[in-house]
């Protein structure tokens, strides 16, 4: 299939709709991106009356992503979606919104519609295999992450508020699925969803899995690392949570896959052998002392198997 393209075309981030019938994809023009669609019956080939200012990709919006993509929806239009800086793309300017996200109806809208704006530099956008849409903004200055829910029936509703860098009260994130057309969705099971990660506390990480209310946001944990070994969250084989597969290890056993079923013993899916048997026979020591001004150092010391205390050996120092 031969397609005709805008002349010195710049073709970044191609991305099919979710009824595999059009392809979308963006062309960096010197003023702006463009958004085009191909029709993949008759491989033509048209500019969307959408131009995404180039402000908007500059280092100051810090897009991780393409541009645009589409709305997960295959029971209405085909709809794009983007993000807009409302402060051409320039962090220090005082502004009420940083960012808004707008979606564009291929055939049904004359001009693109506002979504939400956000307050913050818009960080993520993430949608439901039911439609709605999780949006998430980065407070920069004081490092705070907030993530909302639009559902189409009102104000958006605030899930999350937290600091970036406290892992211990990390929420975690969505458990995602794919579409038959490569899109990442949201899981929910009625009015659940699943959240995981990676538990860090005082001890250590634990990894979990968390059932989400979406109406209360009440949370309850159908799994969680044990203490004596690394469990950690891999997918979900059941709707509701209740069958998932973990992988598991320890510092005498190498990673291996398990079926978790509510009661019963875990059902293995692999069977790796050790491929270093020797190297688990090696002692690690955590060794604390103070520099002579009083500061607390530490390191970490491996040492050889069946080592005797006492017996000097040379050591290779890593710093």
């Amino acid at each position: 299939m031969r397609i005709a393209l805008p002349p010195n075309a710049k073709i970044t981030t191609p991305r099919w709709s979710a009824d595999g019938k059009l392809i979308a994809f963006a062309n960096a023009a010197d003023s702006a991106t463009e958004l085009w669609v191909v029709d993949v019956a008759t491989a033509k080939a048209r500019k969307l009356p959408i131009a995404v200012n180039a402000a908007t990709e500059s280092a100051g919006v810090g897009q991780a992503t393409a541009p645009f993509d589409w709305l997960p929806d295959q029971h209405e239009q085909a709809t794009v979606v983007w993000t807009e800086a409302l402060d051409g793309g320039n962090p220090k300017e005082k502004v009420p919104h940083r960012d808004k996200l707008m979606v564009y109806r291929i055939g049904q809208s004359k001009e693109p519609t506002e979504l939400t704006k956000t307050e913050h530099r818009l960080q993520s956008v993430a949608f439901t295999d039911k439609g709605a849409a999780w949006v998430t903004d980065y407070d920069r200055t004081k490092k705070w992450l907030h993530t909302v829910a639009l559902n189409g029936n009102g104000d958006p509703r605030q899930l999350f508020s937290r600091n970036s860098q406290d892992r211990y009260k990390n929420p975690g994130v969505p458990v995602l699925k794919a579409t038959g057309s490569g899109q990442r969705l949201i899981q929910t099971n009625g009015k659940y969803v699943f959240l995981h990660g990676e538990g860090a506390s005082a001890k250590g990480d634990r990894p979990f899995l968390d059932r989400m209310d979406t109406e209360t946001l009440k949370t309850e944990r159908p799994f969680q690392s044990s203490e004596d070994k690394f469990e950690d969250f891999v997918a979900l084989f059941s709707d509701d949570g209740s069958r998932i597969l973990i992988s598991r290890e320890s510092p005498t056993e190498p990673r291996n896959y398990f079926i978790r079923e509510p009661s019963g013993p875990l059902i293995a899916v692999t069977n790796f052998k050790d491929p270093a048997p020797q190297l688990r026979k090696i002692k690690q020591q955590l060794v604390t002392y103070k520099r002579p001004d009083g500061v607390p150092l530490s390191f970490t010391l491996y040492l050889p198997p069946d080592y005797q205390s006492g017996t000097k050996l040379p050591a290779v120092m890593w710093a």
